[in-house]
Formats: structure tokens, sequence, C-alpha cells
């Protein structure tokens, strides 16, 4: 486990590139993944990689959870000591995909489904807590009615 520190130093805003790394950790020879939660112009991914080979990594990986990738950062990734960019597909990623080799994209359509499908029960109590609030018949109440049977329906065919 190693650390990649970033301090961001700008005098102005243009100067946002104006931010220094430091690497703590011996990263030769090995596999270097760093993760971020969000890459846009993918400039700070992009300066930690080439600091990762410089320091003798392997391969390096960045796994991102929203990858924005706007402006010139499909060139960046591509010109980059990165073996491999893995982001999700909360951004659409189709161009980019086309683009970049470096590019692999993973479905979290399934994920957020099945995370408010577990959410349901919950949804249900806080319904039933407020229901003397609501009128009979709200869009509320017959989208309730409605996923409750889709869950009933799909339970009983062992999904």
């Amino acid at each position: 486990m190693l650390t990649l520190e970033k301090e961001r130093r700008p005098t102005q805003i243009k100067d946002r590139q104006n931010a220094s790394m430091i690497l703590v950790g011996n990263v030769a020879d090995k596999t270097a993944i760093l993760v971020d939660d969000l890459a846009d112009t993918c400039n700070t991914i992009t300066r930690a990689a080439k600091l990762l080979k410089t320091e003798g990594a392997k391969t390096i990986y960045a796994l991102v959870t929203h990858g924005v990738l706007s402006g010139d950062a499909i060139d960046r990734i591509n010109a980059s000591a990165l073996d491999k960019v893995v982001v999700t597909n909360s951004v659409d990623q189709d161009d980019h995909k086309r683009r970049c080799p470096k590019l692999e994209v993973l479905e979290v359509g399934t994920v957020f489904a099945e995370a408010s499908v577990l959410c349901l029960p919950c949804s249900q109590q806080i319904y039933a807590n407020w229901q003397s609030r609501l009128s009979g018949g709200s869009i509320m109440e017959r989208a309730l009615v409605y996923s409750s049977n889709t869950i009933r329906t799909s339970s009983s065919h062992g999904s």
C-alpha cells in the first residue's frame, strides 16, 4: 500500500495544474492502481501515472467511478503511462470508448436497480408511517403497490 499525496496550491483559477505530488512508498516492479471518484480532464491521474512509471511501477491501472473525460482527457489518457482506465457508465462512454483503447467501461445500471429493490422495504415502511397524511390513490401509493407486486412476482420466479 502506498500513498500519492496531491496538494493543490493554485494562485489563480487557471493555475489549477499548479499542484505538487509526493509519492510515499515503493512501487518499483509493482502494479499500481489509482482510485478516484471522478476524472474530468485527467490531468491529475495522468500526472500521477507518470510519477509512478518514473518510480518504476510495472503496470498502472486507474479505477474511476465517474469518468467525465472532458476536453482533451482522452488524448491525455492515450498518451499517458496508464495501461488501463476502468470507469463506470454513470456518464455515457460510447464516444470515449471508440477513441481510447485503454478505456474499459463497467455497467452500473443493474447495481442501481438492485439497490432500488433492496431499499423498497424501507420505502414501504416510510410510506406506512406517513399514509395517514396522504390521500388514498396517490401516485406514491400506486407506485409502491406496483413495485411490491413486481417484487413478489420476481421472487416467485426464483429471482
